[in-house]
């Protein structure tokens, strides 16, 4: 099942569908990766930028930094603003 089940993570998700940058053709999926499979992007979110590099090199994988839209920090703020009215109503 790969509903969201949180009405934050419902929240996110929908906003995440409304922005362009985002719309994918339907031949196209993405799902969360668990375990051993996940390593490209598990080390980096630990900060693990040099076995990052270094896998990437084993796989002759050229990494690049790539510039984050506006919307992406607007998605944030909506995201932000959208959390303080949930514990506010807590």
């Amino acid at each position: 099942n790969n509903s969201a089940k949180s009405e934050m993570m419902q929240f996110i998700h929908l906003q995440m569908q409304s922005l362009p940058e985002l719309q994918l053709p339907r031949s196209v999926t993405w799902e969360h990766v668990y375990g051993e499979a996940n390593v490209m992007a598990d080390a980096p979110s630990r900060g693990e930028f040099e076995a990052m590099n270094m896998l990437a090199g084993h796989l002759n994988i050229r990494l690049r930094r790539l510039d984050i839209p506006p919307a992406f920090f607007e998605l944030l703020e909506r995201v932000h603003d959208f959390y303080d009215r949930l514990r506010a109503a807590e």
